[in-house]
């Protein structure tokens, strides 16, 4: 193994460490199967738009490549009771992927300005 090698080895070792900053969550293709279990950095984002009629919670996952080989829209991720949903791929490059993500859409009651 070469120096880079081990470096990218070690920084994703520290990365995906589930005592540290990932947590499991079970990764499900197409959305169907019985998944499976690995760990991922969750960054979760609640915040609806001004002029939207609807709230719809979003997540940016990030997994490594050897757990997800090819990601794609549909998969799910189930965090706990949340399920999110992939929408659409951020950023990969081999190592690991970076996932836009959304969990349920409701409406968002305001009330309207005169």
């Amino acid at each position: 193994m070469t120096l880079r090698e081990d470096m990218i080895a070690d920084g994703q070792a520290a990365w995906f460490e589930t005592d540290g900053l990932a947590q499991t969550v079970v990764y499900r293709a197409g959305g169907a199967g019985a998944g499976a279990a690995i760990p991922a950095l969750v960054l979760c984002q609640e915040n609806p738009r001004e002029d939207s009629r609807f709230y719809r919670a979003a997540a940016l996952i990030t997994v490594q490549a050897a757990d997800v080989p090819a990601p794609a829209p549909g998969d799910t991720f189930t965090l706990g009771t949340d399920i999110w949903t992939l929408r659409s791929i951020t950023a990969g490059n081999g190592i690991h992927w970076q996932l836009n993500c959304t969990g349920g859409v409701r409406p968002v009651l305001r009330q309207r300005q005169p």
